[in-house]
């Protein structure tokens, strides 16, 4: 894909940990962030991402000058709720192994990055987040936007 395919990208906690907390950041991590600002892509940072990144560092840590709030809203509230019911209703059904809070917050920036028109890619490194965006698809949803998987460099993805 190319780069000026990408309107938005919504960070993920995983994503800003292994960047900005870990003394030793993840070279897939560096790569991304250098081309994301390089390429003046709009990246935006939840409110339910600084609330989850807070438990472990301070907000000061998190590149606030470079990124876009992202507030949750009843427009997301809506969408996440579809999103958990459809993902608990698999876990129940043996089709997905995941905790009701896990469940919960990743709802919630899919959510954000599904109905936000001005996001079309979510970065992360979080593996379960990347299985419920997959049980979401084979449920027969029609998601809105593409996962960044912080496992692959970027060169995975653009050309």
């Amino acid at each position: 894909m190319k780069l000026s395919e990408v309107k938005g990208v919504l960070l993920d906690t995983s994503f800003l940990i292994q960047l900005f907390q870990d003394l030793k950041p993840n070279p897939n991590a560096e790569a991304y962030w250098e081309l994301l600002i390089t390429h003046r892509l709009k990246l935006y940072i939840s409110s339910v991402v600084v609330s989850e990144f807070c438990v472990k560092a301070p907000i000061t840590l998190l590149p606030l000058e470079n990124t876009i709030d992202l507030m949750f809203n009843f427009t997301h509230a809506e969408r996440a709720g579809l999103f958990t019911k459809t993902l608990l209703e698999m876990r129940r059904s043996y089709q997905l192994n995941a905790t009701r809070l896990c469940v919960l917050n990743d709802s919630k920036l899919m959510a954000q990055a599904d109905t936000e028109p001005r996001i079309s890619h979510f970065l992360t490194a979080d593996t379960k987040s990347i299985q419920k965006y997959n049980a979401l698809i084979s449920a027969g949803l029609q998601l809105k936007f593409n996962v960044l998987d912080l496992h692959n460099p970027p060169s995975h993805y653009f050309f």
